[in-house]
C-alpha cells in the first residue's frame, strides 16, 4: 500500500477517540456495543481500518468516562465535545474531522506562564474549556509571566516552526510602557541592533516608535477613568465596547493639564523572538518596562472584542495573516494601545495585574458599593503583591522552562 493511501486508513477506536476525546478503551467499548457506523454500515471492531474521508456516526456517546463505565445512555452531544452535526441519537460528521489541525488566538492573561507546569504560577493550559485534546495544544512561542496579548496555541508543528523560526522573520508588534522617556538616539540604536551584556550575539535591528507622553494615558489612569465615567452615567460596564462612557473618555486630553504625571509609552516591531527580548532591549537605553502586551504577529491583529484569559479558532486566513509580517504607523499604534486598554475595561478582574484590578474592580458596581469593592480588591492585591515578593522554592527546578523551544542554530526561540 503506498504511503499516502494509508494515512487516508485510520483504526476505527483512534478515530472515534480523536473525534470525542474519549480514552481508546472507552472509543472500543461505544465500537463494540454497536454505537459506531461509518457510511451507514455498523462496525463493532475497534482493529477495522477506515477512510477518513468517510463518514461517521457516534451514537449515545459522553466524554464522561465514569457515567459510560456504568453504563449510563447518554445522547445528547455537544458541539464542544463533538465536531459533526448534532441529532436525536448521534452526530455525523467526516472522519477527518479528528484529524484536523487547530490554531487558537488566546488573548494571554496577566500572571500566567506558557510552561507545561510551574509550582509559583498559573499556567495558561488551565485556561483551556472543553477543547478536546487540550495538551496537544502548544504555544507558538512564549510571553512572559507579566506579559499579556496576542499568543498563539496549534497542535500543528509544521505551523509553529514557520511561525517561530527567526528565519522565518515574522514580525511582532509590542506595546510598552516605561518608567522614564525613551531617549530619541534610542531609535537608531534598536535599528541598529543593540548589544545586550549578558548576550552574545547582537540583536537583530528593531523599529521603535516612541509615542507622545501627552496622547497616551496609563492603564491604571484609563481604567480609573473610565470608572468615574462609569458612574457618571449609570450605565453597565459589561456592554461591548464603543459605548457612550468610552465615547466620553476618547474625547478627553490624555493629559489634563501640564503638571499631569506623564506616561511614557513605545512600540517595538522586531522579527525575533530570543528570551526578555524587549524588556532587554529598554534595559540597554537606561529604562525599565512596566508593562508589555503583544499587539500583534505579523498581520495577525489581537481582537478588539476578545478578553484577557479568551481564545478564539482561527481561519485559513487568519493563520494567513499571522505570516505576513506588516508595518505600523503611529496612528495604528495609538490605536491599537486604546483599544489594548478598552479591553482591559471589559476583562475579568482575576486576569489581572493587582494593580490594574483594584482600578477596575468596581467599574461595573453602584456608587455605594465602590469603597466596599475597592477595599476587598485591594487587600486582595495587597496579598498577591506580597506573594509575588516572596522568596522562590530554591529546590524547584522547572524542566520545561526556556529550553524546549530552539532553533536550527541552538537558539532560544521564547517571544
Amino acid at each position: 500500500m503506498a504511503k499516502s493511501e494509508a494515512k487516508e486508513m485510520q483504526r476505527l477506536d483512534k478515530c472515534v477517540s480523536h473525534l470525542t476525546g474519549l480514552s481508546r478503551q472507552m472509543a472500543t467499548k461505544l465500537i463494540k456495543d454497536g454505537a459506531v457506523s461509518v457510511d451507514g454500515e455498523l462496525i463493532t471492531k475497534a482493529m477495522t481500518k477506515v477512510s477518513i474521508n468517510s463518514h461517521i456516526v457516534i451514537e449515545g456517546f459522553t466524554d464522561d468516562e465514569e457515567s459510560l463505565a456504568a453504563g449510563q445512555e447518554v445522547t445528547d452531544l455537544t458541539e464542544s465535545s463533538f465536531a459533526g452535526d448534532i441529532g436525536d441519537a448521534g452526530g455525523s460528521t467526516r472522519i477527518s474531522d479528528a484529524f484536523k489541525k487547530r490554531v487558537f488566538l488566546m488573548n494571554k492573561p496577566y500572571g500566567y506562564v506558557c510552561s507545561a507546569r510551574d509550582r509559583n504560577h498559573s499556567v495558561v493550559s488551565t485556561l483551556w474549556g472543553r477543547e478536546l485534546h487540550s495538551s496537544k495544544l502548544q504555544a507558538v512561542g512564549r510571553l512572559d509571566v507579566d506579559t499579556t496579548g496576542l499568543l498563539l496555541f496549534t497542535d500543528d508543528g509544521a505551523l509553529n516552526h514557520a511561525l517561530t523560526s527567526p528565519k522565518k522573520q515574522v514580525s511582532k508588534l509590542y506595546l510598552a510602557r516605561l518608567n522614564r522617556p525613551v531617549p530619541p538616539q534610542a531609535v537608531k540604536q534598536f535599528a541598529h541592533g543593540i548589544k545586550h551584556p549578558e548576550e552574545e550575539k547582537r540583536y537583530q535591528s528593531a523599529k521603535l516608535t516612541i509615542l507622545d507622553p501627552q496622547s497616551t494615558l496609563s492603564t491604571e489612569k484609563y481604567l480609573l477613568r473610565c470608572r468615574t465615567s462609569q458612574i457618571a452615567s449609570g450605565s453597565d460596564v459589561s456592554i461591548s465596547t464603543g459605548t457612550q462612557e468610552q465615547a466620553a473618555i476618547s474625547s478627553e486630553p490624555a493629559a489634563s493639564s501640564a503638571t499631569a504625571e506623564p506616561c511614557y509609552w513605545a512600540a517595538v516591531l522586531l522579527n525575533e523572538g530570543r528570551y526578555h527580548e524587549v524588556k532587554r532591549l529598554f534595559e540597554v537605553v537606561g529604562c525599565e518596562v512596566e508593562e508589555l502586551v503583544r499587539v500583534a504577529l505579523g498581520s495577525l491583529l489581537l481582537p478588539e472584542d476578545l478578553t484577557l484569559g479568551s481564545y478564539v479558532p482561527l481561519s485559513d486566513a487568519d493563520i494567513e495573516q499571522a505570516s505576513i509580517s506588516r508595518d505600523f504607523t503611529e496612528e495604528e499604534i495609538l490605536e491599537l494601545l486604546e483599544r489594548y486598554q478598552r479591553n482591559l475595561a471589559h476583562s475579568k478582574v482575576i486576569y489581572m495585574d493587582p494593580v490594574f484590578a483594584t482600578a477596575r474592580f468596581a467599574l461595573g458596581e453602584k456608587s455605594e458599593q465602590s469603597a466596599e469593592a475597592d477595599a476587598a480588591v485591594a487587600e486582595i492585591a495587597a496579598a498577591a503583591v506580597s506573594a509575588a515578593s516572596a522568596d522562590e522554592d530554591p529546590d524547584f527546578v522547572d524542566d520545561d522552562a526556556d529550553f524546549d523551544e530552539l532553533d536550527e542554530d541552538g537558539e532560544l526561540r521564547i517571544y
